[in-house]
């Protein structure tokens, strides 16, 4: 991540603040992972709990990120402010990784992501449920 070098080359910064966010489709599609098409296509059929904790997540880590760059570009060349600074946003930055690869790979045992409790019907309190499943997470 270019934020892990900013204390020690501030001029990264500069790299990071012209980052914009990208959907999942989005980053696959401007890829060149040969397999891009299949990856979007599994996005696509992922129950819809699943990708609503994985969209939540992103999106999660993607304010952070933003907010995080913001706030240290204001800090100017400051190496010793920048690297204060980052500590919490990265290690939070690097929690939200871990969670977005345990969905990716099914790792996370969550039930609103098994296929057959969507495949029984059941229905899941989306906003609540989800939040609550993501606050889990970091608990």
């Amino acid at each position: 991540m270019l934020l892990e070098m900013a204390p020690d080359m501030p001029d990264m910064l500069e790299d990071a603040a012209d980052w914009t966010p990208k959907s999942y489709q989005q980053h696959f599609a401007d890829s060149g992972f040969a397999d891009k098409a299949l990856a979007i296509e599994a996005y696509d059929h992922a129950p819809g709990a699943c990708r609503l904790l994985f969209d939540t997540l992103r999106l999660k880590l993607d304010a952070l990120l933003l907010q995080t760059v913001g706030d240290v570009v204001m800090l100017g060349d400051d190496a010793k402010a920048i690297a204060r600074h980052l500590e919490e946003p990265l290690k939070e930055a690097q929690n939200l990784l871990s969670a977005l690869n345990g969905v990716i790979h099914g790792k996370i045992e969550q039930p609103s992501c098994s296929p057959a409790q969507e495949e029984k019907g059941d229905q899941i309190e989306s906003t609540a449920a989800s939040q609550a499943d993501i606050d889990a997470l970091f608990d």
